[in-house]
């Protein structure tokens, strides 16, 4: 099951060092997901839940002032049992029973540098996340 963890650069190097990541709550296409979007298409249900996961990591870079101004959100495609609906937070959030590996990730979606003002601010409803593969992380996260 595709599911979107919500991250900093800082997170996203601890991934690297350690070869998984915890983060307690993700976002992935939920059955109540589906009921609040009005579209069947799912991509477009991906992207939902990807923006969620954007969300949730704009507030984790808020809340760590060490970390680059940067939302991260990184593509995880995990068995479903690890993963548990948790509509009290969100149609689309869930919560995972296990920690993911880094070999679990399938791509990874950050702001670009020059966004970091508006990250700070806040003001981040017309960007979009950018895409790169997993063996890119190490140089974002060196950036």
């Amino acid at each position: 099951m595709r599911v979107y963890l919500p991250a900093t650069l800082t997170t996203a190097a601890r991934l690297l060092a350690e070869g998984s990541i915890d983060v307690g709550v993700a976002t992935a296409v939920t059955a109540d997901l589906r009921l609040a979007v009005d579209s069947s298409e799912e991509e477009d249900l991906e992207h939902d839940a990807l923006l969620d996961a954007a969300e949730l990591s704009l507030a984790l870079v808020t809340a760590d002032p060490s970390t680059a101004r940067r939302r991260v959100v990184l593509a995880a495609d995990v068995p479903e049992a690890w993963v548990v609906p948790a509509p009290e937070l969100g149609a689309a959030v869930v919560r995972l029973r296990e920690s993911v590996p880094l070999t679990s990730i399938a791509s990874v979606h950050v702001d670009e540098a020059a966004a970091q003002d508006r990250v700070a601010a806040g003001t981040v409803d017309d960007l979009d996340l950018l895409w790169y593969a997993v063996q890119e992380l190490p140089a974002l996260v060196a950036d």
